[in-house]
C-alpha cells in the first residue's frame, strides 16, 4: 500500500524548543499524498503574498493541520496534558513556532538526523 494512503504510517515533529525536553512534545501527522503536498507548497505561496498579518497567520494555521491527526506530551502551564483539538491548534503556537511547523510539515517528517542516514 502506498505510504501516503496507509492510515498507520505517521511521523512526528518536535520543534527546535523542545528537543531537550523529557518527554519530547511533538505533533503526529499522517503522510501527505504527492497531490496534497502541492496543494500544502501552493498554501505557502498564498502566505507569502497575503496582506495581513492575521490573514498570514490563518493560512499558515491551515496549512499546519494539513494531514495533523494528533500530538503528544502536550502540557498546558498547568502542566495539565492538553488532549489533541485540531480546532486548540492556533493556542498552542507561538507565530515563529507556526512557520517552524509549515516548514517541517513540508518536508514530511525527513529531519537532520534522518537526511544524515540517507547520505
Amino acid at each position: 500500500m502506498p505510504i501516503g494512503l496507509d492510515p498507520n504510517q505517521t511521523f512526528k515533529i518536535v520543534l527546535e524548543t523542545d528537543k531537550d525536553k523529557d518527554p519530547q512534545p511533538c505533533f503526529v501527522y499522517k503522510y501527505l499524498t504527492s497531490r496534497q503536498w502541492r496543494d500544502l507548497a501552493a498554501m505557502e505561496d498564498l502566505v507569502d503574498r497575503a496582506k495581513s498579518a492575521v490573514e498570514i497567520f490563518d493560512k499558515s494555521i491551515e496549512a499546519i493541520s494539513t494531514g495533523l491527526v494528533g500530538w503528544e506530551n502536550m502540557a498546558g502551564q498547568d502542566a495539565a496534558e492538553i488532549p489533541f483539538d485540531q480546532e486548540k491548534l492556533a493556542d498552542l503556537l507561538t507565530l515563529g513556532e507556526v512557520q517552524e511547523l509549515f516548514q517541517k510539515v513540508l518536508a514530511q517528517g525527513v529531519g537532520s538526523e534522518d537526511k544524515k542516514k540517507l547520505d
